[in-house]
């Protein structure tokens, strides 16, 4: 969506409810839209009931799939921004999705508070690229900066009432990848699980891949309808698939 357009509709609706009713929309189209084609096979992928993580859940459309894919398992939806954090609470009231629980907090290696910058770009507020503030996404940003709680992985997953297998982890935390995995190593070889990531072509891409392989996982891509080996010289895209053998 165009920056003039997006700044116009969060000015007529609101923010708050630009961004509901956007959820919505996105929820209804995702099937169809080839660009989140990946998804729809990383959920097909996930067998079995059991925990899901949502790690940087935005505004609860990947969240709202996976429950309703998966409804015996439970998906811990995780994010920081208290905007997009409600947007998801009210997508679970609509639609009534009781194995969705809510975690708002950033996740990374360390426990404790951190800053978070949610980019504004024409002037329209870039919701989808908030992002840790010591991990810039552009040389000069504008945004809106605010403190958040950061935990693990690995912190998270002690602290379950449940201990149910872990079967999978979608990740979109734009660049800061390399450490939630780093806050994950223990709970990654412990359960094993399918993880589906966005990795942009940077050192962070290349961090991630050499912590998910010194821990046997494999890295493949979704090409010409199959999954195969991740070849950089080859693959143009950012979705990433994770797969321990």
């Amino acid at each position: 969506m165009k920056n003039s357009i997006k700044h116009l509709l969060q000015f007529l609706l609101g923010y708050e409810r630009y961004l509901y009713w956007f959820s919505l929309f996105i929820i209804k189209t995702l099937p169809w839209k080839k660009n989140e084609s990946d998804f729809v096979v990383f959920n097909s992928l996930i067998k079995g009931d059991g925990l899901i993580l949502d790690i940087g859940a935005n505004i609860g459309v990947m969240s709202y799939h996976l429950a309703i894919n998966h409804p015996q398992s439970t998906i811990i939806a995780i994010e920081p921004i208290p905007s997009c954090f409600h947007t998801i609470q009210r997508i679970k009231n609509r639609y009534s999705l009781h194995n969705i629980n809510l975690l708002q907090t950033a996740l990374g290696n360390t426990e404790g508070r951190i800053q978070m910058n949610i980019p504004i770009i024409g002037n329209a507020i870039q919701q989808g690229l908030s992002h840790i503030v010591d991990i810039p996404l552009w040389q000069h940003e504008d945004g809106e900066i605010l403190e958040c709680p950061i935990t693990t992985v690995d912190s998270l997953i002690d602290q379950c009432a449940d201990k149910l297998p872990l079967l999978a982890i979608k990740m979109d935390v734009e660049n800061y990848e390399s450490h939630v995995i780093a806050g994950a190593l223990r709970t990654l070889q412990h359960y094993k699980p399918i993880v589906y990531c966005e990795l942009w072509d940077n050192d962070n891409r290349y961090e991630s891949i050499q912590l998910m392989e010194s821990i046997g996982y494999t890295t493949m891509v979704y090409q010409h309808n199959q999954l195969i080996h991740f070849q950089p010289e080859l693959y143009e895209g950012l979705n990433f698939f994770f797969i321990y053998e």
